[in-house]
């Protein structure tokens, strides 16, 4: 009899673990949780001169994990980028050569699946690491930060200034408007252009986007005498250099006007004869005496 209230005992004492333990939070799940044994993210690699997406297709098994892309967004807790990233900001515009970018996802396993260590994610076509992990105590949730990198080949374009018609050599006449170009990207602030080491302004010249163009206006450039000048597009990240010759326009010379040069002319005209009268009268005027 005792001995079959021991049993008794026991079997509601196990009871009583098994209820606690259902009503904690997460012990059940984490013990029916599956692996998930794969998790593909197709991304496009990056490609130089290719724009730089912001948002990327997901395409996997559904219900089994949630994943974050998002070059506009950061990650709750920690201000983790997501997206594309370049020096720990979100990369924008293109892919450039000789650059390093990394993809960033936030990934979490959901209701009754786990990713584990053994769990192999690719990422644009590449293993990805595990960077960072934040755990969520409001909503029981542990966010994991996958990342893979790339370093874009290639010799990097070196951005030049030419002139309107894209010619490296730039030569200018003093007396006409001077048009410099570059490729680089006019930033909304911070852009300052130099003629001769001296900045203008926009008295003396126009900025305009399309990427980079300067105007100088032939009014300043009379100003100055004929010979080599520096000139420098001043972006924040760094500075783009290039020389102008100019050479002054010539002095215009002056012709007499048609009306005056008759006049002269009939003048002498005139006087001339009247000396000629004069001198044959005084001749004439001998011999009779």
């Amino acid at each position: 009899m005792r001995k079959k209230n021991c049993f008794k005992k026991l079997g509601a004492v196990i009871m009583a673990v098994a209820m606690t333990a259902m009503m904690i939070p997460g012990v059940v799940s984490a013990k029916l949780a599956e692996p998930i044994e794969s998790i593909t993210l197709n991304v496009a690699a990056p490609e130089v001169g290719k724009p730089i997406p912001t948002l990327a297709p997901i395409e996997d098994i559904p219900n089994h994990y949630s994943a974050v892309f998002s070059g506009t967004e950061t990650a709750s807790q920690g201000n983790i980028v997501l997206g594309w990233v370049q020096n720990k900001e979100a990369a924008t515009g293109t892919f450039e050569a000789g650059k390093e970018y990394t993809c960033m996802f936030m990934i979490n396993a959901l209701s009754e699946y786990q990713i584990t260590e053994n769990t192999k994610i690719t990422i644009a076509g590449k293993e990805a690491e595990l960077v960072d992990s934040r755990n969520d105590t409001q909503f029981n949730v542990t966010y994991l930060f996958y990342g893979v990198n790339f370093k874009l080949e290639g010799e990097k374009s070196e951005t030049k200034i030419v002139d309107g018609d894209g010619n490296e050599t730039i030569s200018s006449s003093s007396d006409k408007d001077l048009v410099l170009k570059c490729e680089k990207d006019l930033p909304d602030e911070g852009f300052k252009f130099y003629f001769g080491g001296k900045e203008l302004t926009s008295n003396e010249c126009k900025v305009e986007k399309g990427s980079t163009i300067v105007t100088v206006y032939a009014s300043y450039l009379d100003t100055l005498p004929g010979g080599d000048y520096e000139v420098t597009f001043s972006y924040p990240d760094g500075n783009i250099t290039n020389t102008v010759t100019l050479t002054k326009a010539a002095a215009e010379k002056k012709a007499p006007q048609t009306g005056e040069f008759s006049s002269m002319a009939t003048t002498l005209l005139l006087i001339s004869i009247l000396g000629l009268v004069g001198l044959g009268f005084y001749a004439k005027k001998k011999e009779f005496f």
